[in-house]
């Protein structure tokens, strides 16, 4: 096998969070008296952590404390929602199994806030061992800074050409890049291979088999 760890995203990538993250959003901007948004336009959105997601969400020029009153509304409202109605893609559990039956070690690389991404795993994935589960933390940069990607191969004790970093954004595939680590991009999630195929990439996968086939 040629890759001894796999790297994944979070949100369109493993989960699919669109329909709680949308609700949250729009209860958010309705509160401040803003026009919501659509789910589609929600996805559009996604990928470079929660602040910019309310930010575009506006759509409109406003000062930066008027965008910090509609994140923490968005904060208090999708605590409440983040469970209900987030799903994992088809597939992705029995493969999870499968790498962990394989010993290939897996962690998580995600833009969305720590806390979120580590309750979410644990009820979502309580069978799965993950090594690692990083998200958005002031102490360290966001994606697509490679900061937490390399701090990962260094902590799993591997080389670069052992590790496979997947994911379904733009977002994902610069961090790889800029790790110098492989990366795929899973068609699934929230950007088309379109908005994509100019970012240097390594696999392209439309199912969790073909990404099965890849790593195995």
């Amino acid at each position: 096998m040629k890759y001894k760890a796999v790297i994944f995203d979070l949100d369109g990538t493993l989960l699919d969070t669109s329909i709680d993250l949308n609700n949250a959003v729009n209860k958010a901007l309705n509160e401040h008296g803003f026009e919501g948004i659509s789910v589609a336009e929600t996805i559009s959105y996604l990928g470079n952590g929660f602040r910019v997601l309310i930010k575009k969400s506006i759509k409109k020029e406003v000062s930066e404390t008027v965008v910090d009153k509609v994140a923490e509304s968005f904060k208090v409202n999708y605590r409440k929602c983040f469970k209900d109605q987030t799903y994992i893609y088809d597939g992705i559990l029995n493969l999870l199994l499968k790498l962990n039956e394989k010993g290939i070690k897996i962690a998580i690389n995600t833009n969305k806030k720590q806390d979120y991404a580590e309750e979410l795993v644990k009820d979502r994935f309580k069978n799965i061992k993950f090594e690692y589960v990083y998200g958005e933390d002031i102490s360290y940069p966001k994606k697509p800074d490679p900061f937490i990607l390399n701090k990962l191969v260094s902590d799993l004790g591997l080389l670069k050409s052992e590790v496979l970093f997947v994911g379904d954004s733009e977002v994902d595939l610069k961090t790889a890049y800029n790790a110098e680590v492989d990366s795929c991009f899973v068609s699934w999630g929230y950007r088309s291979y379109d908005q994509i195929k100019d970012i240097k990439h390594n696999y392209v996968v439309d199912n969790a088999l073909n990404l099965e086939n890849i790593i195995l």
